[in-house]
């Protein structure tokens, strides 16, 4: 299928493409397996710092993730949507995302520890959206706390996406 809609000169790249594809996601997936726990083995495999001692947990830390994940796509999405309708052309739309984004992971405290900012510049850091949503994301990973726990973050993402979807609702064109 992948090779029947590329361009002759492409359908090898794009088949490698697809096997480095396939044989990512296979290793992704091994890789989640071997956390699963097995009820008889007293030893429990670890996820970071968490330990998976139950289907239960292990069940819990992915809808955690999803779930985080996908607030944060809906919040991101909006911020691409107004972008894109404010620009005059699409050359600026990288531009614009890189404004947005590479403060953002400068000062959220995925490089570095927000701890080694000034407290003013920590204040800042701290209504970020990437830093609530990598607050949320060690909480789930590291503490073994559930989605419901992380409501601080989670509010926090809640209003910069209500304050993106107003914003665009008010520049969003349809051309």
């Amino acid at each position: 299928m992948v090779n029947k809609l590329t361009p002759g000169r492409f359908t090898s790249l794009m088949m490698g493409i697809w096997f480095l594809a396939i044989a990512t996601g296979n290793k992704l997936a091994g890789g989640m397996s071997s956390l699963y726990p097995d009820p008889s083995n007293p030893v429990h495999p670890h996820l970071f710092s968490l330990e998976i001692d139950s289907l239960y947990t292990y069940f819990m830390v992915f809808v955690g993730f999803s779930g985080v994940a996908a607030i944060m796509l809906f919040l991101l999405m909006g911020v691409g949507f107004i972008f894109g309708s404010i620009v005059k052309s699409d050359a600026m739309i990288p531009l614009l995302i890189n404004l947005f984004g590479f403060p953002q992971m400068l000062l959220s405290g995925t490089f570095f520890p927000i701890d080694v900012f000034p407290k003013w510049l920590q204040q800042i850091c701290n209504l970020l959206p990437l830093t609530q949503f990598n607050n949320a994301i060690r909480k789930i990973s590291f503490e073994g706390l559930s989605i419901a726990d992380c409501w601080k973050e989670i509010g926090i993402l809640g209003i910069w996406m209500a304050v993106t979807y107003i914003i665009l609702v008010r520049v969003l064109r349809w051309e």
